[in-house]
């Protein structure tokens, strides 16, 4: 059995053999909603369909209520939009068009959507992705599932479709409202770095200097410093750092502008 699919049991996940070319799974995989895969099962999945691709069910966790919800960009444009309005997650994969993006699940029923405002599909109960080790899908660079509970958590008004209100998109949630000039400031600085990107060789330069335009021109505090720098490398650099690298990077920087060593 592959690594990762043995990485997804021992977290408690359900995962189920999948069409690579249909995206349709092999089998009747409703009832994994409600119970995990058995390991012996998915070894005779494996060597049945060896070059099939993997489903990883989504919703409710079955042994303890908790699990994931997944939001699925797939496209440049819903990327930029998500990253930029709603924020961004500690894991990520990379598909042939787009990003998910894993959340841990909020305990209440989380309905799967499809382009919610326009932008972006949820995967949440009685849903399934498909993941790594599945053709076309890596992870992220530093943004490799780790436990559940390192997830952040899914704000269920995500889940809400209001197109066809006259209303303005809500606030990011990452900090509370009485924060209004937090979340300007980290508005303003998220702009400033979609102007820049990076390739290997340069990505480490180019970071320092965004570092000391978001401290000295934008005055971001320097826990926002390091959550815009980590959204930049994932979505700006080719490849992505990996992440603690890229904190590294911010923690000398802020250390260099505050007059301490290097």
């Amino acid at each position: 059995m592959h690594e990762q699919l043995k990485k997804y049991l021992s977290l408690g996940l359900s995962v189920v053999p999948v069409n690579a070319e249909t995206k349709r799974p092999h089998i009747r995989w409703e009832e994994y909603q409600a119970r995990q895969t058995p390991p012996a099962m998915v070894q005779r999945w494996a060597n049945r369909w060896p070059d099939c691709a993997w489903g990883i069910v989504t919703g409710k966790r079955p042994d303890q209520g908790e699990g994931l919800v997944v939001i699925d960009c797939d496209d440049e444009a819903a990327i930029r939009w998500f990253w930029r309005n709603r924020g961004w997650s500690t894991c990520a994969v990379e598909t042939s068009r787009g990003i998910h993006l894993a959340y841990r699940h909020p305990g209440q029923y989380v309905k799967n959507g499809v382009k919610l405002w326009s932008k972006y599909d949820i995967r949440g109960d009685r849903g399934y992705v498909i993941w790594p080790p599945s053709p076309n899908r890596r992870w992220l660079p530093g943004r490799e599932l780790g436990q559940l509970a390192d997830l952040p958590l899914y704000p269920i008004e995500w889940s809400e479709d209001r197109q066809k209100k006259p209303t303005k998109p809500p606030q990011p949630t990452h900090y509370p409202r009485r924060h209004g000039d937090q979340l300007t400031l980290l508005d303003r600085a998220r702009r400033y770095v979609a102007k820049e990107s990076a390739v290997e060789g340069g990505r480490n330069h180019r970071l320092a200097m965004l570092c000391w335009g978001l401290i000295t021109k934008i005055k971001l505090p320097a826990e926002l410093v390091r959550q815009v720098a980590d959204e930049w490398n994932a979505r700006q650099c080719t490849p992505p750092m990996d992440g603690r690298e890229v904190q590294e990077i911010v923690e000398k920087s802020l250390r260099k502008l505050a007059g301490g060593p290097n």
